[in-house]
């Protein structure tokens, strides 16, 4: 039987081997257009980043554009063209920043932004920047759950309030961060950390967005489940129209502050309900669609694919507008010391 049965599994090997076969993948190619993307707040300067596409088969890779200009509309009145903000030496933010000093926006404003290179067609998107929508309570409650990947990890379950505008359809976004003070003498070091950002001190910083108002599809639990962890907090207004709402959220592990005789840690977790535009949460949510489309979803044929989203005129990116409502929960101080601290020789690998 054994030999039977090694006999028939290299039989099947064999078979699944001769299914098998190369595709060469011919695509037209396409010529390079101007990507236009921004980001607007009250109270900071308009500023944006333009860069070029490029051509999926390129062996290099190539976005930098050698020069642009991009004007700057607010209701329709040309505010002036923005500088180029590259810092020399930057590693993190790509080369194509600009930013126009001293031009800010307020809430109602039609943001349009105008960009034009050589060799190519220029490009223009707008946005509307939204009303702030103010937080008017938070509670929380401390757990332990005994299920799941989180089985006996402290979680802290938190309940945000708010009032919606009735005249419109608004759209929002919820985001948490974890804000660590260490203190070592007069030295000070922060860490900060969003969910599943990465190694942080010694844990993971999870959150998951377990109110319906987040979930997209509703009738199938795994688009469910994967809801909670890839809709990036966005969620609309169409359950509570016009009304008063507190929309909940977990995160996960909990780590109170420390008082020792050589490191004191304060720990902050930052709540931040933004009210968004239009185009930032369509973007958003193609965003979530691409994490579960290359997730399990997509494997077992429950989701199509995604396409992208641009509101950039003749071009690709998108122009948006958000505004943040911002409370801050501080931990009262515990007896479990940070088991890493910025002094410790593992943050310096």
């Amino acid at each position: 039987m054994k030999r039977k049965d090694y006999l028939y599994g290299l039989f099947l090997l064999l078979l699944a081997a001769g299914c098998t076969r190369d595709v060469v993948l011919e695509l037209p190619y396409v010529p390079p257009k101007l990507v236009l993307n921004a980001s607007v707040t009250e109270g900071q300067d308009v500023s944006a980043y333009l860069s070029k596409s490029w051509f999926l088969l390129d062996s290099v890779p190539d976005s930098e554009l050698e020069e642009g200009t991009i004007r700057v509309y607010v209701n329709d009145q040309l505010r002036g063209t923005m500088q180029q903000a590259d810092i020399p030496g930057d590693s993190i933010n790509p080369k194509g920043q600009f930013v126009l000093p001293g031009c800010r926006v307020q809430a109602g404003d039609r943001l349009r932004l105008e960009a034009e290179a050589p060799d190519f067609d220029p490009v223009k998107g707008e946005t509307l920047i939204p009303e702030t929508v103010p937080i008017t309570g938070l509670d929380t409650v401390r757990f332990i759950t005994s299920e799941g990947v989180n089985y006996l990890q402290p979680q802290m379950r938190v309940y945000i309030t708010f009032s919606d505008n009735p005249d419109k359809r608004n759209f929002y976004r919820l985001i948490v961060e974890k804000v660590t003070e260490y203190w070592k003498g007069d030295s000070v070091r922060i860490s900060s950390s969003y969910p599943k950002a990465g190694f942080y001190t010694d844990y993971f910083f999870n959150l998951r967005y377990e109110d319906p108002v987040f979930q997209f599809v509703a009738s199938n639990p795994t688009l469910e489940q994967l809801d909670a962890s890839t809709c990036r907090g966005t969620f609309t207004d169409d359950m509570f129209n016009g009304r008063e709402y507190t929309v909940k959220s977990v995160f996960s592990p909990i780590q109170d502050s420390y008082r020792g005789d050589s490191i004191t840690s304060i720990v902050h977790y930052d709540i931040r309900l933004l009210s968004i535009s239009e185009d930032y949460y369509h973007y958003l949510t193609v965003i979530r669609n691409f994490s579960i489309t290359f997730g399990d979803a997509y494997q077992d044929g429950l989701l199509e694919p995604s396409a992208t989203y641009t509101n950039v005129t003749d071009g690709f990116g998108v122009i948006a507008g958000y505004q943040v409502a911002y409370w801050r929960i501080t931990m009262p101080f515990g007896s479990e010391p940070p088991l890493i601290t910025p002094w410790d020789k593992i943050w310096n690998l």
